[in-house]
Protein backbone atom coordinates (compact mmCIF):
# COMPACT_ATOMS: atom_id res chain seq x y z
CA UNK A 1 0.00 0.00 0.00
CA UNK A 2 1.57 3.14 -1.27
CA UNK A 3 1.09 6.25 0.97
CA UNK A 4 3.35 7.97 -1.20
CA UNK A 5 1.15 7.94 -3.73
CA UNK A 6 -2.06 8.57 -2.10
CA UNK A 7 -1.54 11.68 -0.88
CA UNK A 8 -4.35 14.45 0.02
CA UNK A 9 -6.14 15.89 -2.63
CA UNK A 10 -5.04 19.34 -1.01
CA UNK A 11 -7.69 21.30 -2.92
CA UNK A 12 -10.45 19.15 -1.26
CA UNK A 13 -9.54 19.24 2.09
CA UNK A 14 -7.87 22.54 2.46
CA UNK A 15 -9.03 24.01 5.87
CA UNK A 16 -10.33 23.15 9.43
CA UNK A 17 -14.13 24.57 8.47
CA UNK A 18 -14.39 23.01 5.07
CA UNK A 19 -13.32 19.37 7.07
CA UNK A 20 -15.45 19.77 9.74
CA UNK A 21 -18.16 20.19 7.17
CA UNK A 22 -17.17 16.86 5.60
CA UNK A 23 -16.64 14.96 9.21
CA UNK A 24 -21.20 15.37 9.61
CA UNK A 25 -21.66 14.26 6.37
CA UNK A 26 -19.39 10.85 7.14
CA UNK A 27 -20.39 8.12 9.25
CA UNK A 28 -18.80 6.70 12.31
CA UNK A 29 -14.61 6.51 12.47
CA UNK A 30 -13.37 4.01 10.84
CA UNK A 31 -10.24 3.78 12.55
CA UNK A 32 -11.15 4.36 16.67
CA UNK A 33 -13.95 3.53 18.55
CA UNK A 34 -16.87 1.43 18.00
CA UNK A 35 -17.47 0.82 13.97
CA UNK A 36 -13.50 0.10 13.86
CA UNK A 37 -13.60 -2.60 16.71
CA UNK A 38 -16.73 -4.39 15.01
CA UNK A 39 -14.24 -4.16 11.52
CA UNK A 40 -11.10 -5.55 13.50
CA UNK A 41 -13.51 -8.60 15.55
CA UNK A 42 -13.04 -6.97 19.27
CA UNK A 43 -14.12 -5.41 22.18
CA UNK A 44 -14.40 -1.71 21.72
CA UNK A 45 -11.87 -0.75 24.46
CA UNK A 46 -9.19 1.89 24.24
CA UNK A 47 -5.79 0.69 25.64
CA UNK A 48 -5.02 4.11 27.31
CA UNK A 49 -7.40 7.08 29.08
CA UNK A 50 -4.78 10.40 27.76
CA UNK A 51 -5.19 10.43 24.14
CA UNK A 52 -3.89 13.90 23.31
CA UNK A 53 -3.49 16.35 20.63
CA UNK A 54 -0.89 19.62 20.96
CA UNK A 55 -2.03 23.03 19.67
CA UNK A 56 0.81 25.15 19.53
CA UNK A 57 -0.96 28.47 19.74
CA UNK A 58 1.80 30.30 20.32
CA UNK A 59 4.04 29.95 17.45
CA UNK A 60 1.21 31.21 14.98
CA UNK A 61 -1.78 32.50 16.83
CA UNK A 62 -4.68 30.25 15.84
CA UNK A 63 -8.47 32.16 15.87
CA UNK A 64 -10.83 30.20 18.35
CA UNK A 65 -13.39 29.01 15.15
CA UNK A 66 -10.49 26.98 14.03
CA UNK A 67 -9.84 25.67 17.11
CA UNK A 68 -13.45 24.56 17.80
CA UNK A 69 -13.29 23.54 14.04
CA UNK A 70 -10.19 20.99 15.55
CA UNK A 71 -11.86 19.74 18.37
CA UNK A 72 -14.82 18.53 16.03
CA UNK A 73 -11.63 16.52 14.11
CA UNK A 74 -9.87 15.37 17.67
CA UNK A 75 -13.87 14.24 18.79
CA UNK A 76 -14.10 12.17 15.62
CA UNK A 77 -11.23 10.15 16.47
CA UNK A 78 -11.83 9.94 20.17
CA UNK A 79 -8.68 12.32 21.34
CA UNK A 80 -9.14 12.74 25.27
CA UNK A 81 -7.23 15.82 25.46
CA UNK A 82 -6.03 19.23 24.01
CA UNK A 83 -2.80 20.06 25.40
CA UNK A 84 -2.92 23.81 24.68
CA UNK A 85 0.49 25.43 24.34
CA UNK A 86 -0.10 28.94 25.22
CA UNK A 87 3.41 30.56 25.85
CA UNK A 88 6.92 30.73 23.77
CA UNK A 89 9.19 32.93 22.89
CA UNK A 90 6.62 33.88 19.89
CA UNK A 91 4.33 34.88 22.26
CA UNK A 92 2.20 34.68 25.05
CA UNK A 93 -1.73 34.42 24.09
CA UNK A 94 -3.27 34.59 27.81
CA UNK A 95 -3.90 37.71 30.17
CA UNK A 96 -2.10 37.45 33.39
CA UNK A 97 -3.23 39.25 36.60
CA UNK A 98 -1.30 42.17 37.67
CA UNK A 99 0.69 42.12 34.35
CA UNK A 100 -1.11 44.37 31.87
CA UNK A 101 2.31 44.41 29.37
CA UNK A 102 1.00 40.54 28.96
CA UNK A 103 -1.92 41.03 26.63
CA UNK A 104 -0.35 44.57 25.65
CA UNK A 105 3.08 43.54 24.72
CA UNK A 106 4.23 40.02 25.06
CA UNK A 107 0.88 38.71 23.08
CA UNK A 108 1.84 41.94 20.09
CA UNK A 109 4.65 39.98 18.24
CA UNK A 110 6.00 39.33 14.72
CA UNK A 111 6.48 36.44 13.60
CA UNK A 112 10.23 35.04 13.71
CA UNK A 113 12.53 33.82 11.33
CA UNK A 114 13.47 31.01 13.13
CA UNK A 115 17.11 31.13 11.25
CA UNK A 116 18.42 29.10 14.49
CA UNK A 117 16.67 26.25 13.23
CA UNK A 118 19.03 23.42 11.90
CA UNK A 119 16.00 20.94 11.12
CA UNK A 120 14.48 22.39 8.11
CA UNK A 121 15.59 22.53 4.43
CA UNK A 122 17.34 25.79 4.43
CA UNK A 123 16.64 26.72 0.92
CA UNK A 124 12.76 26.20 1.81
CA UNK A 125 13.39 28.52 4.93
CA UNK A 126 14.68 31.23 2.93
CA UNK A 127 11.44 31.29 0.97
CA UNK A 128 9.42 30.72 4.22
CA UNK A 129 11.29 33.90 5.84
CA UNK A 130 10.89 35.71 2.50
CA UNK A 131 6.73 35.31 2.64
CA UNK A 132 6.60 34.93 6.52
CA UNK A 133 8.97 36.45 8.52
CA UNK A 134 7.86 39.67 10.55
CA UNK A 135 3.98 39.42 9.21
CA UNK A 136 1.93 40.11 12.48
CA UNK A 137 1.63 37.02 14.54
CA UNK A 138 -0.05 39.10 17.60
CA UNK A 139 -3.49 38.18 19.48
CA UNK A 140 -4.50 37.04 23.55
CA UNK A 141 -7.20 34.73 24.29
CA UNK A 142 -9.86 36.07 26.48
CA UNK A 143 -11.52 34.59 29.31
CA UNK A 144 -14.73 34.65 27.12
CA UNK A 145 -12.23 33.25 24.35
CA UNK A 146 -11.32 30.37 26.81
CA UNK A 147 -14.92 29.87 27.97
CA UNK A 148 -15.97 29.45 24.53
CA UNK A 149 -13.20 26.60 23.47
CA UNK A 150 -13.57 24.88 27.20
CA UNK A 151 -17.46 24.89 26.48
CA UNK A 152 -17.24 22.94 23.65
CA UNK A 153 -14.68 20.63 24.36
CA UNK A 154 -16.42 19.57 27.77
CA UNK A 155 -19.33 18.49 25.24
CA UNK A 156 -17.01 16.55 22.84
CA UNK A 157 -15.46 14.63 26.04
CA UNK A 158 -11.87 16.46 25.91
CA UNK A 159 -10.25 18.04 28.60
CA UNK A 160 -8.34 20.99 28.29
CA UNK A 161 -4.58 21.51 29.53
CA UNK A 162 -3.36 24.42 28.79
CA UNK A 163 0.72 24.97 29.16
CA UNK A 164 2.77 28.10 30.30
CA UNK A 165 6.39 26.87 29.50
CA UNK A 166 8.51 28.14 32.54
CA UNK A 167 11.54 29.23 32.97
CA UNK A 168 12.78 28.93 29.55
CA UNK A 169 11.20 30.05 25.93
CA UNK A 170 10.41 33.28 27.86
CA UNK A 171 11.63 35.57 25.58
CA UNK A 172 8.16 37.20 24.35
CA UNK A 173 7.03 38.06 28.40
CA UNK A 174 11.09 39.19 29.07
CA UNK A 175 10.32 41.76 26.19
CA UNK A 176 7.35 42.93 27.74
CA UNK A 177 8.48 43.05 31.56
CA UNK A 178 12.96 42.97 31.00
CA UNK A 179 13.23 43.07 34.23
CA UNK A 180 12.34 39.21 34.82
CA UNK A 181 14.90 38.19 32.30
CA UNK A 182 18.77 38.84 32.71
CA UNK A 183 19.70 41.69 34.18
CA UNK A 184 23.65 41.77 32.71
CA UNK A 185 21.09 42.30 29.54
CA UNK A 186 19.33 44.83 30.75
CA UNK A 187 22.13 46.83 32.22
CA UNK A 188 24.06 46.80 28.90
CA UNK A 189 26.88 44.47 30.14
CA UNK A 190 26.14 41.44 28.34
CA UNK A 191 24.89 41.70 24.73
CA UNK A 192 22.30 39.28 23.02
CA UNK A 193 24.81 37.13 20.45
CA UNK A 194 27.78 37.11 22.71
CA UNK A 195 28.91 33.62 22.91
CA UNK A 196 28.83 31.99 26.39
CA UNK A 197 29.99 28.22 26.37
CA UNK A 198 30.01 28.27 22.40
CA UNK A 199 26.01 29.68 22.33
CA UNK A 200 25.23 33.07 21.36
CA UNK A 201 22.90 34.68 24.23
CA UNK A 202 19.80 34.83 23.91
CA UNK A 203 17.02 36.33 26.96
CA UNK A 204 14.94 33.53 26.98
CA UNK A 205 15.37 32.64 30.34
CA UNK A 206 13.80 34.03 33.98
CA UNK A 207 16.07 35.14 35.97
CA UNK A 208 15.86 34.12 39.51
CA UNK A 209 14.73 37.11 41.44
CA UNK A 210 11.84 37.71 44.31
CA UNK A 211 10.09 39.88 41.14
CA UNK A 212 10.57 36.85 38.70
CA UNK A 213 8.73 34.35 41.51
CA UNK A 214 6.11 36.78 42.42
CA UNK A 215 5.20 36.50 38.31
CA UNK A 216 5.49 32.55 38.41
CA UNK A 217 2.87 32.36 41.61
CA UNK A 218 0.68 35.37 39.30
CA UNK A 219 0.58 32.99 36.24
CA UNK A 220 -0.11 30.07 37.96
CA UNK A 221 -2.96 31.83 39.74
CA UNK A 222 -4.21 33.20 36.25
CA UNK A 223 -4.03 29.64 34.58
CA UNK A 224 -5.87 28.23 37.23
CA UNK A 225 -8.89 30.81 37.14
CA UNK A 226 -9.13 30.33 33.85
CA UNK A 227 -9.08 26.76 33.59
CA UNK A 228 -10.81 23.91 35.47
CA UNK A 229 -7.94 21.48 34.26
CA UNK A 230 -6.97 19.34 36.94
CA UNK A 231 -3.68 19.14 35.62
CA UNK A 232 -1.38 22.23 33.90
CA UNK A 233 1.31 21.66 31.99
CA UNK A 234 4.30 24.15 33.68
CA UNK A 235 6.69 23.14 30.20
CA UNK A 236 10.19 22.78 31.65
CA UNK A 237 12.30 22.32 28.24
CA UNK A 238 15.00 23.50 26.47
CA UNK A 239 16.22 26.04 29.06
CA UNK A 240 19.74 27.47 28.18
CA UNK A 241 21.06 26.91 31.60
CA UNK A 242 24.76 27.71 29.98
CA UNK A 243 23.03 31.50 30.48
CA UNK A 244 22.67 31.17 33.82
CA UNK A 245 25.89 28.87 34.59
CA UNK A 246 27.93 32.08 32.76
CA UNK A 247 26.36 34.77 34.72
CA UNK A 248 28.09 36.83 37.58
CA UNK A 249 24.27 37.82 39.07
CA UNK A 250 23.05 34.09 38.67
CA UNK A 251 26.28 32.64 40.11
CA UNK A 252 25.81 34.89 43.39
CA UNK A 253 22.19 33.91 43.28
CA UNK A 254 23.17 30.22 43.75
CA UNK A 255 25.58 30.98 45.90
CA UNK A 256 23.05 32.88 48.53
CA UNK A 257 20.63 30.12 48.12
CA UNK A 258 22.89 27.28 47.73
CA UNK A 259 22.37 25.89 44.78
CA UNK A 260 24.65 24.19 42.54
CA UNK A 261 24.30 24.94 38.80
CA UNK A 262 21.49 26.26 36.22
CA UNK A 263 19.53 22.43 36.81
CA UNK A 264 18.97 24.14 40.44
CA UNK A 265 17.79 27.38 39.07
CA UNK A 266 14.93 25.49 37.16
CA UNK A 267 14.15 23.33 39.67
CA UNK A 268 14.05 26.53 42.04
CA UNK A 269 11.43 27.79 39.21
CA UNK A 270 9.64 24.31 38.64
CA UNK A 271 9.18 24.19 42.95
CA UNK A 272 7.65 27.75 43.09
CA UNK A 273 5.25 26.57 40.23
CA UNK A 274 4.40 23.29 41.61
CA UNK A 275 3.77 24.63 45.28
CA UNK A 276 1.10 27.16 43.96
CA UNK A 277 -0.66 24.72 41.92
CA UNK A 278 -1.12 22.15 44.82
CA UNK A 279 -2.51 25.22 47.09
CA UNK A 280 -5.18 25.46 44.42
CA UNK A 281 -5.87 21.92 43.85
CA UNK A 282 -3.80 20.56 40.86
CA UNK A 283 -0.75 18.65 39.58
CA UNK A 284 2.01 19.35 37.04
CA UNK A 285 3.31 18.10 33.50
CA UNK A 286 6.64 18.84 32.84
CA UNK A 287 8.43 18.19 30.18
CA UNK A 288 10.84 15.05 30.37
CA UNK A 289 14.23 17.40 30.79
CA UNK A 290 12.48 18.14 33.97
CA UNK A 291 12.86 15.17 35.57
CA UNK A 292 16.24 16.79 36.29
CA UNK A 293 14.32 18.88 39.07
CA UNK A 294 13.25 16.16 41.56
CA UNK A 295 9.53 15.45 40.49
CA UNK A 296 6.49 14.33 42.96
CA UNK A 297 5.02 11.66 42.96
CA UNK A 298 1.79 12.66 41.00
CA UNK A 299 3.67 14.80 38.44
CA UNK A 300 3.13 13.65 35.05
CA UNK A 301 6.29 13.68 32.87
CA UNK A 302 5.51 13.81 28.62
CA UNK A 303 8.36 11.83 26.89
CA UNK A 304 8.77 13.88 23.91
CA UNK A 305 12.98 13.91 23.27
CA UNK A 306 14.05 11.03 20.89
CA UNK A 307 16.31 8.47 22.02
CA UNK A 308 15.84 9.47 25.65
CA UNK A 309 12.48 10.92 26.47
CA UNK A 310 10.73 7.43 26.86
CA UNK A 311 13.75 5.90 28.90
CA UNK A 312 13.67 9.02 31.26
CA UNK A 313 10.29 8.96 31.86
CA UNK A 314 10.17 5.34 32.69
CA UNK A 315 12.72 5.82 35.31
CA UNK A 316 11.43 8.51 36.96
CA UNK A 317 8.68 6.49 38.39
CA UNK A 318 6.52 8.88 37.86
CA UNK A 319 3.02 8.60 35.73
CA UNK A 320 4.21 9.37 31.78
CA UNK A 321 2.49 10.30 28.40
CA UNK A 322 4.28 8.79 25.08
CA UNK A 323 5.18 12.44 23.33
CA UNK A 324 8.13 10.70 21.45
CA UNK A 325 9.53 13.34 18.26
CA UNK A 326 10.64 10.49 16.66
CA UNK A 327 7.06 9.26 15.77
CA UNK A 328 4.20 11.46 16.56
CA UNK A 329 5.75 14.90 15.93
CA UNK A 330 3.72 15.54 12.84
CA UNK A 331 4.92 18.81 12.12
CA UNK A 332 7.58 16.77 10.48
CA UNK A 333 7.77 15.98 7.24
CA UNK A 334 6.24 13.42 6.16
CA UNK A 335 8.67 11.75 3.93
CA UNK A 336 12.07 13.32 1.82
CA UNK A 337 10.95 15.61 -0.74
CA UNK A 338 7.52 17.07 1.00
CA UNK A 339 6.81 20.06 -0.34
CA UNK A 340 3.35 20.63 0.14
CA UNK A 341 4.01 22.34 4.12
CA UNK A 342 7.52 23.24 5.06
CA UNK A 343 7.89 20.05 7.74
CA UNK A 344 11.02 19.88 10.42
CA UNK A 345 13.05 17.09 9.16
CA UNK A 346 13.63 14.24 9.68
CA UNK A 347 11.09 12.68 8.16
CA UNK A 348 8.07 11.01 10.38
CA UNK A 349 6.59 8.37 7.67
CA UNK A 350 2.66 7.14 8.30
CA UNK A 351 4.21 3.54 7.89
CA UNK A 352 6.55 4.50 11.20
CA UNK A 353 3.55 5.67 13.30
CA UNK A 354 1.37 2.20 12.12
CA UNK A 355 4.70 0.06 12.93
CA UNK A 356 4.77 1.52 16.14
CA UNK A 357 4.59 -0.57 19.72
CA UNK A 358 5.14 1.38 23.09
CA UNK A 359 6.53 0.00 25.95
CA UNK A 360 4.98 -2.19 28.63
CA UNK A 361 4.98 0.17 31.63
CA UNK A 362 1.96 0.33 33.51
CA UNK A 363 2.81 3.66 34.39
CA UNK A 364 2.13 5.17 31.01
CA UNK A 365 -1.54 6.76 30.78
CA UNK A 366 -1.22 7.46 27.70
CA UNK A 367 -0.12 8.80 24.09
CA UNK A 368 0.16 12.36 22.87
CA UNK A 369 0.54 13.44 19.18
CA UNK A 370 2.06 17.12 18.30
CA UNK A 371 2.00 19.60 15.60
CA UNK A 372 4.69 22.78 16.41
CA UNK A 373 3.81 25.25 14.60
CA UNK A 374 6.84 27.61 13.86
CA UNK A 375 6.46 27.04 9.97
CA UNK A 376 2.67 26.66 9.56
CA UNK A 377 1.42 29.66 9.69
CA UNK A 378 -2.09 28.91 8.02
CA UNK A 379 -4.61 25.96 8.39
CA UNK A 380 -4.14 24.94 5.16
CA UNK A 381 -0.33 23.58 5.55
CA UNK A 382 -1.63 21.94 9.17
CA UNK A 383 -4.09 19.92 7.38
CA UNK A 384 -1.30 19.03 4.66
CA UNK A 385 0.90 17.43 7.74
CA UNK A 386 -1.56 15.97 9.85
CA UNK A 387 -3.47 14.03 7.06
CA UNK A 388 -3.17 10.90 7.03
CA UNK A 389 -0.88 10.55 9.62
CA UNK A 390 -3.02 11.94 12.13
CA UNK A 391 -5.34 9.19 11.20
CA UNK A 392 -2.92 6.48 11.98
CA UNK A 393 -1.75 8.08 15.11
CA UNK A 394 -5.40 8.07 16.52
CA UNK A 395 -5.43 4.65 15.75
CA UNK A 396 -2.64 3.75 17.40
CA UNK A 397 -3.16 5.50 21.03
CA UNK A 398 -6.68 4.25 20.53
CA UNK A 399 -5.80 0.52 20.04
CA UNK A 400 -2.38 0.65 21.45
CA UNK A 401 -0.35 -2.56 21.00
CA UNK A 402 -3.13 -4.72 20.58
CA UNK A 403 -3.86 -4.10 16.67
CA UNK A 404 -0.99 -5.50 14.12
CA UNK A 405 -0.40 -3.20 11.25
CA UNK A 406 -2.04 -5.42 8.66
CA UNK A 407 -5.28 -5.02 10.71
CA UNK A 408 -5.14 -1.45 11.01
CA UNK A 409 -3.48 -0.31 7.77
CA UNK A 410 -7.07 -0.94 5.59
CA UNK A 411 -8.85 0.76 8.12
CA UNK A 412 -7.00 4.02 7.97
CA UNK A 413 -6.50 3.75 4.28
CA UNK A 414 -10.15 3.76 3.68
CA UNK A 415 -10.75 6.59 6.51
CA UNK A 416 -8.61 8.26 4.35
CA UNK A 417 -10.00 7.28 1.01
CA UNK A 418 -13.57 9.14 2.60
CA UNK A 419 -11.55 12.28 3.80
CA UNK A 420 -10.22 12.61 0.30
CA UNK A 421 -12.66 11.44 -1.79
Amino acid sequence: MSWRCSRMRYDEVRAMAILRQRLNSLGPSLVTGPEAAKRLGIEDCAAYPWRGYLLDSSRTFWPVDTIIDLLALLHRYHFTRLHWHLTDNSGWRIPVKGYPRVAEVASSRRRMDFDEYTNVDRDRLAMYQHEWSGKDNSGCYTAQDIQRVLEVAEGYGIEVMPEVDLPGHAEAIIFAYPELGNPEIAAGTARLGDLVAGKPLRNNLLWPSSEAFEFVDAVVDSVCDLFPASVIHIGGDECDMEFWNGSTYAREWMKDHGVRDGAGIQKAFTDVARRRLNERGRSCAVWDEAVATELRENDVVCAWREHQGVDVARKSGNPWVFYDADYLYLNREPFEGFTEALGMEPPVPVDRILDLQFPTDPQMVGVNVSLWCEFIPVVEDATRLLFPRILAAAARAYWGNSVSRDDLEPLVYEEWGRLSA
